[in-house]
């Protein structure tokens, strides 16, 4: 469970127990997820320097809207970072996903839903079996 807790005209999120202020052995402050926030463009446009300032602080995370749309995000560049990791595992995760696929290229349809069902079913079936083996031993 989180919390938000509000701090001159920034939101926090702390886990369920944790104040924000540290604890013995931490070293001081604890990590807290910056919360995102929606801003009209001509609000970000004004504030831009404080907008830069609480995204570097990882304070917030700021989404920019003109006419109510969604048009750009304002986010650290750890988390930028971090998105980028994430887009090339993706990447990575459909190319492996492609092969797989062209492999079976020249299978019907309908014979692949059968053994894609054919196997999950065994699986099932030997995880249960498995449960039932552990619970009577046990």
């Amino acid at each position: 469970m989180t919390q938000c807790v509000r701090c001159c005209t920034t939101s926090y999120v702390y886990e369920a127990g944790e104040s924000g202020l540290g604890s013995k052995g931490d070293g001081g402050m604890r990590e807290r997820s910056p919360m995102t926030q929606t801003m009209k463009a001509s609000d970000a446009r004004q504030r831009f320097s404080d907008v830069l300032s609480r995204v570097y602080r990882h304070e917030a995370r700021v989404v920019v809207e003109r006419s109510g749309i969604p048009v750009a995000a304002i986010v650290s560049a750890e988390d930028l970072a971090r998105l980028d990791h994430y887009d090339e595992e993706r990447a990575a995760r459909f190319a492996g996903l492609s092969r797989i696929s062209k492999a079976f290229a020249d299978v019907p349809v309908e014979e692949l839903e059968r053994e894609v069902a054919r196997a999950i079913a065994e699986m099932r079936a030997r995880a249960q079996s498995e449960q039932t083996k552990n619970a009577t031993t046990s």
